[in-house]
Protein backbone atom coordinates (compact mmCIF):
# COMPACT_ATOMS: atom_id res chain seq x y z
CA UNK A 1 0.00 0.00 0.00
CA UNK A 2 1.09 3.66 -0.31
CA UNK A 3 0.05 6.39 1.51
CA UNK A 4 -0.06 10.11 0.31
CA UNK A 5 -0.82 12.98 1.76
CA UNK A 6 -2.81 16.51 -0.18
CA UNK A 7 -4.02 19.61 1.46
CA UNK A 8 -4.21 17.59 5.55
CA UNK A 9 -6.15 14.53 3.93
CA UNK A 10 -4.55 10.87 3.67
CA UNK A 11 -5.24 9.14 0.91
CA UNK A 12 -4.15 5.57 0.91
CA UNK A 13 -3.41 3.85 -2.60
CA UNK A 14 -2.64 0.42 -3.64
CA UNK A 15 0.82 -0.92 -5.33
CA UNK A 16 0.65 -4.29 -7.29
CA UNK A 17 4.08 -5.58 -6.44
CA UNK A 18 6.02 -8.01 -8.86
CA UNK A 19 7.00 -11.32 -7.71
CA UNK A 20 9.20 -13.95 -8.47
CA UNK A 21 10.26 -17.17 -7.19
CA UNK A 22 14.45 -18.14 -5.34
CA UNK A 23 15.14 -22.09 -6.41
CA UNK A 24 18.05 -23.06 -3.79
CA UNK A 25 20.23 -25.62 -4.86
CA UNK A 26 22.60 -28.08 -2.56
CA UNK A 27 25.32 -28.75 -4.01
CA UNK A 28 28.81 -30.26 -2.84
CA UNK A 29 32.17 -28.58 -3.96
CA UNK A 30 31.96 -30.37 -7.21
CA UNK A 31 28.91 -28.91 -8.06
CA UNK A 32 27.36 -32.30 -7.45
CA UNK A 33 23.21 -31.95 -6.52
CA UNK A 34 23.20 -33.54 -2.97
CA UNK A 35 18.97 -33.10 -2.67
CA UNK A 36 16.25 -31.63 -4.44
CA UNK A 37 16.12 -27.87 -4.87
CA UNK A 38 13.76 -26.38 -2.70
CA UNK A 39 11.62 -23.10 -4.58
CA UNK A 40 10.54 -19.76 -2.27
CA UNK A 41 7.86 -18.91 -4.33
CA UNK A 42 5.55 -15.44 -4.65
CA UNK A 43 9.12 -12.92 -3.16
CA UNK A 44 8.75 -9.33 -4.18
CA UNK A 45 11.01 -8.64 -7.09
CA UNK A 46 14.13 -6.35 -6.23
CA UNK A 47 13.94 -7.13 -2.55
CA UNK A 48 17.31 -9.52 -1.45
CA UNK A 49 15.94 -13.18 -0.12
CA UNK A 50 18.34 -15.08 2.53
CA UNK A 51 18.19 -18.98 2.65
CA UNK A 52 16.90 -19.24 6.17
CA UNK A 53 18.64 -21.50 8.73
CA UNK A 54 16.78 -24.73 8.00
CA UNK A 55 18.17 -24.68 4.81
CA UNK A 56 22.07 -24.88 6.27
CA UNK A 57 21.18 -27.80 8.31
CA UNK A 58 23.62 -30.72 8.24
CA UNK A 59 22.01 -33.77 6.52
CA UNK A 60 23.55 -37.20 5.50
CA UNK A 61 22.73 -39.84 3.32
CA UNK A 62 23.80 -43.36 3.10
CA UNK A 63 27.64 -42.80 2.54
CA UNK A 64 28.33 -39.37 3.73
CA UNK A 65 27.71 -36.53 5.98
CA UNK A 66 27.15 -33.23 4.44
CA UNK A 67 28.04 -29.74 6.88
CA UNK A 68 27.01 -26.57 5.35
CA UNK A 69 29.99 -24.29 3.86
CA UNK A 70 29.42 -20.20 4.41
CA UNK A 71 32.84 -19.76 3.30
CA UNK A 72 32.18 -21.11 0.08
CA UNK A 73 28.15 -19.67 -0.56
CA UNK A 74 26.27 -16.93 -0.86
CA UNK A 75 23.26 -17.38 1.20
CA UNK A 76 21.42 -14.85 -0.45
CA UNK A 77 20.48 -13.14 -3.72
CA UNK A 78 18.28 -9.90 -5.13
CA UNK A 79 14.82 -11.55 -6.33
CA UNK A 80 14.30 -11.81 -10.17
CA UNK A 81 12.92 -14.20 -12.82
CA UNK A 82 15.19 -17.64 -12.62
CA UNK A 83 17.28 -16.53 -8.94
CA UNK A 84 19.23 -19.14 -7.70
CA UNK A 85 20.74 -19.72 -4.26
CA UNK A 86 23.46 -22.50 -4.64
CA UNK A 87 24.34 -23.42 -0.62
CA UNK A 88 27.54 -25.56 -0.83
CA UNK A 89 28.08 -28.36 1.56
CA UNK A 90 31.52 -30.01 2.74
CA UNK A 91 31.37 -33.85 1.97
CA UNK A 92 32.89 -36.22 4.55
CA UNK A 93 32.38 -39.71 4.28
CA UNK A 94 30.65 -41.46 7.30
CA UNK A 95 32.30 -43.88 9.37
CA UNK A 96 30.43 -46.60 11.81
CA UNK A 97 31.95 -48.98 14.01
CA UNK A 98 31.95 -49.31 17.48
CA UNK A 99 34.26 -46.88 19.76
CA UNK A 100 35.22 -47.59 23.06
CA UNK A 101 37.09 -45.54 25.53
CA UNK A 102 39.83 -47.13 27.28
CA UNK A 103 41.89 -43.85 28.05
CA UNK A 104 41.60 -42.24 31.97
CA UNK A 105 38.14 -41.15 33.19
CA UNK A 106 39.25 -37.08 32.90
CA UNK A 107 41.30 -37.71 29.52
CA UNK A 108 40.62 -36.17 26.31
CA UNK A 109 40.49 -38.42 22.91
Amino acid sequence: ATNFTFDNFKIAGEKTAAVASVTINYKDSEGNVLKSPRMQPDLEVGSTYTAPASDKETFSDASFYYAYNAATSTDNVVVAEGAVINLIFKKTPLTSGIYIWSGNANSNW
